[in-house]
């Protein structure tokens, strides 16, 4: 291969990473996800499949970059680890996330040489395969995907209540693959114009939006039926280097008592802090918990926060990242211990290999994961509350709604990554949790982005990060089952079997053959 189309080859992978990235928060141009592997396929076209994965690695790396460079902010800024460290622990990052991309281009030219696939049916059930994989694979990291690009058109979107995230990657794979096909005869003179799939590109994305169109209208009539309750977010903007500071305590009680008792005339009823909002553990402390106690009669409402937590184990403490809810009455009344933990952020994993890693992240200790997933039963609905990092997996969402939730409640601390883009790509996913389950979601975030949003998606009283706010609003709760939420991935399930099944039928196609040898070779004998 000549010199010239090796580098016309990494020119067009560097820019297809560049669309995937550009197309999610920020800037979110979603119109660039449905050309953002048009170019990668061209570069990868004729290739053997270890030169192919190799562009498709350089493909992962500029657009995984693009998406997760803010991971070496909170290292770097807080970690207290020098900056070529925590630029390495992203590149690390990077290059797993990237290998991905990497067995998706193996995998469609390989398939174009052993079965003639056509890129139209290889890329889809590669592309979704790979990132349902994600969602699983070393813990999970289901974030920066094709079909979080869309956001902005919640039309295309509302198919999440039957197919998740995945429904949405299938079809914008499609369309770039027909994309990738139509420029290809263009370009080659060939005749046979994709018309076929051209047609099935158009009905996929016809049936996104006359389901979208259908089901925001069908939303809009549900929410009208039912009965609202007041919701109060306080987002107390606390900066991460004082969040801790013991020094800081006193200021940080007083300004979510002050923001909390400012929502009185809206008579909410309940008010919600963000996760950690008590920069102590509530459960041992003599000083501010009788004030927190008592500030639920006050407002008349109930009370959600976030605080750490921890008990005693048999050899060492236990530690939570925890959630509690109070009564009008000031008593406690339920509590949810974070079950899917950051991880190299609240705990190791893998702890007996890594035993050498810490933490990259000031906490109280080593955290352990929650068991319950029932909702907590109030007299204004029942709460699923899903804490942080956990708002980008959809399970337990699907879990809490399963289990009987009439609402979402996402508390979280972004002050971690400062004005990155990362605040904006974690609500982008916490939004899509409503879709799938059809239920209110309510986000009250430290330094933002705090906001009520539709079970259609749709983010309503947006707060602005890095600013005080007490935003109020009205929610409707309901006690309903979406095919998602009964069923699950169900869609990208039966993607992954194709996946697999291919390379199954060629594994036992080459053991066929290597059997037929050795039998001629013995008859020879």
């Amino acid at each position: 291969m000549s010199k010239r189309k090796w580098i016309f080859d990494i020119v067009m992978v560097i820019l297809g990473g560049a669309l995937l990235f550009l197309s999610l928060p920020k800037p979110e141009i979603p119109l660039l996800a449905w050309v953002s592997l048009v170019p990668l396929l061209f570069a990868i076209s004729g290739k053997k499949p270890s030169h192919a994965a190799l562009l498709g690695f350089l493909f992962g790396l500029t657009a995984y970059i693009g998406i997760f460079y803010w991971t070496s902010y909170p290292i770097a800024m807080y970690g207290g680890i020098p900056v070529f460290l925590a630029i390495t622990f992203m590149f690390l990052l990077v290059m797993y996330i990237s290998l991905y991309p990497t067995v998706f281009a193996y995998f469609v030219v390989w398939s174009k040489e052993r079965f003639s696939l056509s890129e139209f049916v290889s890329v889809p059930i590669a592309w979704t395969t790979l990132e349902y994989l994600r969602e699983f694979i070393l813990t999970g990291f289901p974030w920066g995907y094709l079909g979080h690009s869309q956001l902005p058109w919640l039309n295309l979107m509302q198919i999440l209540d039957i197919t998740g995230v995945y429904g949405v990657s299938f079809v914008i794979a499609s369309v770039n693959a027909c994309i990738f096909l139509i420029i290809l005869r263009i370009v080659k003179k060939r005749q046979n114009f994709p018309v076929a799939e051209t047609l099935i590109s158009v009905l996929l994305v016809a049936t996104l939006i006359i389901y979208g169109l259908y089901a925001m209208r069908r939303e809009d009539k549900i929410v009208k039926s039912i009965a609202p309750i007041t919701v109060a977010l306080i987002q107390g903007n606390i900066r991460q280097d004082l969040k801790w500071d013991p020094s800081y305590q006193e200021e940080t009680v007083h300004i979510y008592e002050t923001l909390s008792i400012a929502s009185i005339d809206y008579s909410s009823d309940i008010v919600i802090w963000p996760e950690t909002a008590t920069p102590f553990f509530f459960d041992l402390d003599d000083t501010y918990r009788p004030r927190i106690l008592e500030l639920p009669r006050k407002l008349n409402a109930y009370l959600l926060f976030g605080t750490p937590a921890y008990e005693m184990g048999e050899d060492d403490y236990i530690f939570f990242n925890r959630s509690y809810v109070l009564s009008p009455r000031g008593e406690i009344i339920g509590r949810y211990d974070k079950i899917h933990l950051v991880p190299f952020g609240e705990y190791i994993p893998y702890k007996k290999i890594l035993f050498f890693v810490d933490k990259f992240v000031y906490s109280v200790g080593d955290m352990r994961s929650g068991t319950i997933t029932e909702p907590i039963e109030t007299n204004v609905g029942s709460i699923g509350t899903l804490i942080c990092y956990e708002a980008i997996f959809p399970e337990i969402s699907r879990i809490f709604a399963r289990n009987g939730a009439s609402l979402l409640v996402n508390i979280t601390n972004d002050a971690w990554f400062g004005e990155t883009s990362a605040p904006y790509q974690h609500f982008s996913m916490a939004r899509m949790r409503a879709i799938e389950t059809r239920l209110p979601l309510v986000r009250a975030a430290n330094t933002g982005i705090t906001a009520i949003i539709k079970p259609t998606g749709e983010a309503e009283l947006v707060s602005t990060i890095f600013t005080r706010s007490v935003i109020v609003g009205d929610i409707n709760p309901n006690n309903r089952t979406t095919f998602y939420t009964r069923f699950g991935d169900i869609f990208a399930q039966i993607v992954t079997a194709l996946f697999f099944f291919l390379i199954v039928v060629h594994l036992y196609s080459i053991i066929r053959l290597k059997l037929k040898r050795s039998a001629v070779e013995r008859k020879k004998k």
